[in-house]
């Protein structure tokens, strides 16, 4: 692991663009001359975060000032530009989620805890090369719960084949190894710090991929109960 300090210029963009693209996901790369930017979660249907002026100038100074994790943490990385994606030559955005059947892309949203639901059908990408499914995209809506979060959040979840990293940028200490549904997990809790709110990242070794949610007004708990669902 390794824990650096980004200067104020850098972590000033990092902070813009987590604050308007919570998902905060890129590839780094083209999957070899597929459009990648028809999929990318970073343009396409991302849930915003609301920046309110009570809360917004306190949470910059936190972040700029704030030590980011940067490494390897129980086999997914994360503040990388770059990593492996699925070999294929071109992708084919599919809206059927009967095409999630039998594959290790089905994330199980017909057993959603009660107060969250789906919001549209998840978004698959297929490879035109063998029809394979390497990727699936959900967005979740979650109702108010009092004491928890005041008004209604959002999460995605999504699931990557040979995918292990991400770009997302965490404080240091909010980030930790953990374990769930008896697979390799990070959790990554941005706290009074917002931007997302949390994040749970999971190994799944039967793709060499693994599965991302990430959330908008919507606390860790609620996120690794989602999470659980998921995978059970």
């Amino acid at each position: 692991m390794h824990v650096r300090r980004l200067s104020p210029i850098r972590l000033f963009g990092v902070v813009c663009l987590l604050a308007l693209l919570v998902t905060g996901f890129v590839l780094g790369r083209n999957l070899r001359d597929s459009d990648v930017r028809a999929v990318d979660p970073l343009t396409a249907d991302s849930p915003t975060v609301q920046l309110t002026p009570e809360w917004f100038a306190p949470t910059l100074e936190a972040e700029l000032v704030g030590e980011h994790f940067e490494g390897k943490i129980n086999g997914i990385t994360l503040g990388v530009d770059d990593g492996p994606v699925p070999d294929c030559s071109k992708t084919d955005v599919q809206p059927d989620p009967s095409l999630l059947d039998g594959t290790p892309f089905d994330l199980g949203l017909d057993r959603l805890p009660a107060g969250i639901t789906l919001q549209t059908s998840p978004r698959i990408g297929v490879c035109a090369d063998d029809g394979r499914v390497m990727w699936v995209i959900a967005q979740l809506e979650v109702s108010p719960r009092p004491g928890v979060n005041g008004d209604a959040g959002q999460v995605q979840v999504s699931r990557w084949e040979n995918v292990q990293w991400y770009r997302q940028q965490f404080l240091a200490d909010r980030v930790e190894a953990d374990t769930l549904s008896d697979r390799p997990a990070v959790l990554a809790d941005r706290g009074a710090s917002g931007f997302g709110s949390a994040a749970v990242f999971v190994v799944d070794e039967e793709i060499d991929g693994s599965t991302m949610l990430i959330s908008t007004n919507v606390n860790l708990d609620i996120l690794v109960e989602i999470a659980e669902e998921v995978y059970r």
